[in-house]
């Protein structure tokens, strides 16, 4: 039957007669599904009345307009839990929780709307908010300062732990990051090392770059570092040099611009971090262990639905988070990602210990971490393995 209102006839009308003594008794029922999974039973009867040989047939409901007249009658009711009816999941109240992302609303986050659009954070026990970021935002001081939950970040967050800031890493969304370095062509006429002096824009987080620059022969005070405004147009209109951005991202509009540009990628310096990784806070984790968990499999779900179904997660995405004539723009991301994620051979959201030593050896030798800096408590157990895929 088509649902009026979010409500479903979940078992049609059915009549029942049964015999008390002399009396014969007669009741009309139907069930009706709510939009949180409550089963509502109604029923009415026409009385009782002397036992017959044979009960006379009740007429039946007709027309569907009757059964949605009935059904707005008793709307208040439906909204009501039904004793016995019910599971635990649907009768328990939703944790409000936050998950504070590291950029604007994109594809890139495709799995975290498609946990929340598919219901699977709903199924986990959880009302998500998912929080996009604004220039100036830290995801890592959002959580270790108890205004979200949840954040999304880059490896960058193990030097947070070696700062003392307690972040937990819970899953690794890409196993290669897509953080990248992009800078006018006419900035790095000779390469990189003409950015020295220059002004270059790098959003919160983005270490990654730092220690490329220093690599390729740039430390930090070469170069005049200001805060990532989320607009690649200042790259265009010469308000930076050179900006941090995603080789999913930036590159679209750079393209449709015709402006040209040059794209650094810390691999080419033998830098492979992760990306995207989704963690947490050591309260968090301590306080509501089974929340903490519960997020990480609905997400990793979401990840894997958005990912075997990009199509509907581009239009979702464009549709509920960004704007219609983005599509085009989040197709572009989404093949883009697929290397990245690695879907092909590895977990959504895997990590493991040794790819977090290579970083952690990465950032020692540049200075910007102890020598054998402790993974422990760092790493979130059931989301890390030993030993590389």
């Amino acid at each position: 039957m088509t649902p009026a209102a979010g409500l479903f006839l979940f078992r049609d009308q059915a009549e029942h007669w049964y015999r008390a003594g002399d009396v014969e008794c007669g009741e009309r029922e139907f069930l009706i599904q709510d939009p949180d999974g409550y089963l509502l039973r109604f029923s009415s009867g026409p009385g009782e009345g002397p036992a017959r040989a044979e009960a006379p047939p009740l007429p039946p409901f007709t027309s569907f307009p009757l059964l949605l007249l009935v059904l707005l009658l008793f709307l208040p009711l439906l909204l009501l839990p039904s004793p016995g009816l019910s599971s635990p999941a649907s009768a328990a109240p939703l944790e409000k929780v936050a998950l504070q992302l590291k950029w604007t609303h994109a594809f890139q986050f495709a799995g975290y709307y498609a946990a929340l659009e598919q219901g699977f954070y709903r199924e986990a026990g959880l009302d998500v908010e998912i929080r996009e970021a604004r220039p100036g935002t830290d995801p890592v001081a959002e959580v270790t300062e108890g205004r979200a939950s949840f954040g999304v970040g880059a490896s960058g967050i193990l030097l947070a732990r070696a700062a003392g800031r307690p972040v937990v890493a819970l899953a690794a969304v890409f196993q290669h990051s897509p953080l990248v370095l992009v800078a006018r062509k006419d900035a790095v006429v000779r390469g990189v090392t003409d950015l020295s002096g220059r002004r270059i824009m790098l959003e919160p987080q983005s270490e990654e770059l730092l220690a490329f620059l220093r690599r390729e022969g740039l430390p930090p005070d070469a170069v005049t570092l200001a805060e990532h405004s989320f607009d690649y147009r200042d790259l265009l209109e010469g308000r930076a040099e050179a900006i941090s951005a995603y080789s999913t991202y930036e590159p679209y509009f750079l393209d449709r611009e015709h402006v040209p540009f040059v794209l650094y990628t810390p691999l080419d310096a033998g830098i492979d971090f992760y990306g995207d990784v989704l963690f947490t806070s050591e309260a968090e984790l301590a306080a509501h262990f089974d929340r903490v968990r519960a997020f990480r499999e609905a997400s990793l779900r979401g990840w894997r639905h958005a990912m075997a179904n990009p199509e509907e997660a581009a239009r979702l995405v464009s549709t509920r988070y960004t704007s219609p004539d983005m599509l085009e723009f989040h197709r572009f991301e989404w093949r883009q990602m697929v290397p990245l994620l690695r879907i092909d051979a590895v977990p959504p959201g895997e990590m493991t210990v040794v790819r977090w030593q290579h970083i952690a050896e990465v950032y020692a030798d540049l200075d910007m971490l102890p020598r054998s800096f402790s993974l422990e408590g760092f790493l979130y157990g059931p989301g890390v393995s030993a030993e590389a895929p």
